[in-house]
């Protein structure tokens, strides 16, 4: 009997292994760099995943860094220039970058179209953004926003969650990466993951076959860069110190080099493949599902030795 249920849920029950391995990961590793790795991986691998769903649905996104360099800065500044609480400043900033992301998706895919013109247009986002942000004072400019807040604390009555250490933030971030997993994966058991494989493997016969390619293809656009703001929350507050080369051009090649799933790419990318790749349905058209550990930029200088 359990046999036939695993045997129909493999998806399913792969995932929960892997997050029940991940959750007994802090009881292992005591060192604050490994468990900082840990972290940007979990961080990385949906920027990578988010590229792949754009990608499912023809869209060649090279502007993936600037949403989630949005997320990252609406919430340091909610939290550090206006004082929201940190739990307020994740979901308003995540609605903010929705916000820039539906209005630049509309001028980016205009008639429904994901080729060169995206591409390129999409490229010169990722490398105006940093520049951008540089320059505006309200946002610290060159020199960032330090001293960013961590969550409050979380009170469960029979115990209380501060996040002064490395073992609260992978537990926050694992809590990200399940929702944003369960998130993917409704639209993918919906008709709009029908209607984004649909794209990816023809858009003209989709076209065709009834699909509004533009609705479909915005709708992409916009949750993977909302996803992106989502996780760039989580970033801000994990760093708790935030500058615009943190969100360069640079880190858009890293998603594309990584996500691109090359035999060279060997950091956690067993783990992150049977983590990202079990999201997506298979699609050989598409090419190789991808693995989805990307370069960290920043390390905590800190936490840099091994204990």
């Amino acid at each position: 009997m359990l046999k036939q249920v695993i045997t129909r849920n493999k998806k399913l029950f792969g995932l929960i292994v892997i997050f029940v391995v991940i959750a007994l990961i802090p009881a292992f590793v005591e060192s604050p760099y490994y468990l900082d790795l840990f972290i940007a991986m979990m961080v990385n691998s949906v920027l990578g995943m988010m590229f792949i769903m754009g990608l499912r649905a023809g869209l060649i996104n090279m502007g993936i860094i600037p949403f989630f360099g949005i997320g990252a800065y609406a919430s340091a500044t909610l939290a550090t220039k206006v004082g929201l609480d940190v739990w307020l400043c994740i979901p308003l900033a995540a609605l903010i970058t929705m916000a820039f992301a539906l209005i630049i998706g509309i001028v980016l895919i205009g008639s429904g179209s994901g080729g060169l013109t995206f591409v390129i247009l999409s490229s010169v986002i990722g490398m105006l953004f940093n520049v951008v942000v540089g320059n505006i004072r309200y946002l610290g400019a060159w020199d960032g926003i330090p001293n960013i807040p961590p969550p409050t604390p979380i009170n469960l009555g029979f115990m209380t969650i501060e996040f002064t250490s490395k073992i609260p933030f992978f537990y926050l971030g694992m809590a990200y990466l399940l929702i944003i997993i369960l998130i993917i994966y409704a639209f993918y058991a919906a008709c709009t993951g029908r209607a984004w494989s649909a794209i990816g493997m023809s858009p003209r016969l989709a076209e065709c076959l009834g699909v509004n390619l533009f609705r479909y293809k915005l709708l992409a656009f916009v949750m993977t860069c909302t996803i992106c703001g989502l996780i760039g929350t989580f970033y801000a507050h994990y760093q708790s110190f935030i500058i615009p080369d943190s969100f360069s051009m640079w880190q858009n090649i890293y998603v594309q080099i990584y996500a691109s799933g090359r035999p060279g790419i060997r950091h956690f990318r067993a783990f992150v493949r049977l983590c990202g790749n079990d999201v997506f349905p298979r699609d050989d058209t598409l090419g190789q599902r991808s693995g989805t550990y990307l370069h960290r930029p920043y390390p905590d200088t800190a936490d840099t030795v091994p204990a």
